[in-house]
């Protein structure tokens, strides 16, 4: 009984916690080359500096009245032609935006976040608000000298307040595996399990998984082909269990899974279904973000996430089960004054 749970750990964090380093290129946030209308905020910047990259991040909080949201500009130099994936851990706050050469503004996607954590100090709640990455897709680069624009806080809308905060941005031409504030190759990533007693624990850093069939172990074969070929998934007869369509009996180990870029999705894909994984969860907030929208109206981008995470891991196998969040959009002064009035917000460590 003992191993088979360690065995099932094993597996669930090899699903889970990070594919080791490909060639990467890290930018610090609090690093830009220029700036152009940043705002500082002493709330926003009010952070637990351990949890960020160098501890610090670049912020701007642009209020209602002003006209402009805060910018930065990053020099990078890339050592070859290609396609190169863009992250970003940052705090999206009303939205981040990025360019390439001065080009045009591109939103990144707010449905795209994993590995989020919080980033408040002396026991905030909820303010500032929690940081994750967030993919925002491949960008074809020559070599030489480049720069990319960060829009913190998105598009400005009138009347409205525009804030965002950035920790760090990672461009690569491999996989890339979020792990909070560390780097691929920072050996000071086991820090983030101190909490774990000696010897009752061990770093996961394997090489970049590139599913050799001659694996020694390779549980792929468990799972379906494809995952609902054999009709849907019903309740066993007596209630406490599953089966197929085709009635033969279906056992789940699950992980939870985000949307992102479609060619990183079925190699995670792959490399869960090859720990035994055969079901999935996503949580993808499907409200609009646009204003004045109906309550009928959907996130469009997010819906086109749900059907690419389906599409990558029913080719391996794996089901998912989609679990949508929901809300609505309001002005923050207006929200934020609201909820003050009313009386049913306390400070922290209030009685």
């Amino acid at each position: 009984m003992f191993k088979s749970f360690l065995l099932s750990t094993v597996l669930l964090f090899s699903g889970l916690l990070a594919i080791a380093a490909e060639p990467f290129l890290w930018v610090e946030g609090e690093n830009p080359t220029t700036t152009a209308h940043i705002v500082d905020n002493a709330g926003l910047n009010n952070i637990n500096p351990y949890m960020l990259s160098g501890g610090k991040w670049l912020s701007s909080f642009t209020e209602g009245n002003m006209t402009e949201t805060g910018s930065a500009e990053y020099a990078v130099d890339l050592p070859t032609d290609g396609k190169y994936h863009l992250w970003l851990h940052t705090v999206i706050g009303t939205g981040v935006s990025y360019q390439v050469d001065g080009g045009a503004w591109v939103a990144i996607n707010g449905n795209t976040a994993v590995d989020s954590d919080g980033t408040q100090k002396d026991g905030g709640l909820w303010w500032p608000p929690t940081i994750a990455w967030y993919n925002a897709g491949s960008i074809d680069f020559t070599v030489g000298k480049h720069t990319i624009g960060v829009l913190l806080g998105g598009v400005k809308q009138k009347d409205q307040a525009a804030y965002a905060a950035l920790d760090c941005f990672v461009l690569t031409t491999g996989l890339f595996t979020p792990n909070g504030k560390y780097k691929p190759d920072d050996p000071a990533a086991s820090a983030a399990f101190a909490d774990i007693p000696a010897g009752k624990g061990w770093d996961f850093t394997p090489a970049p998984d590139k599913l050799d069939p001659a694996a020694l172990l390779d549980l792929r074969y468990l799972n379906e082909k494809v995952a609902g070929q054999h009709g849907f998934i019903h309740l066993s007869k007596d209630g406490n269990s599953f089966v197929r369509g085709d009635g033969q009996p279906i056992r789940f180990w699950a992980a939870d899974a985000s949307n992102g870029d479609l060619a990183q999705m079925k190699h995670n894909a792959q490399f869960l279904a090859k720990r035994g994984v055969n079901i999935i969860r996503i949580g993808p907030s499907l409200e609009p973000k646009e204003e004045n929208s109906q309550v009928t109206d959907v996130d469009e981008g997010s819906v086109d996430g749900i059907f690419k995470t389906v599409a990558a891991m029913k080719s391996a196998g794996i089901y998912t089960v989609i679990t949508p969040t929901g809300g609505s959009r309001r002005k923050f002064r207006t929200f934020c004054s609201r909820i003050i009035k009313s009386k049913r917000w306390y400070p922290p460590h209030s009685k």
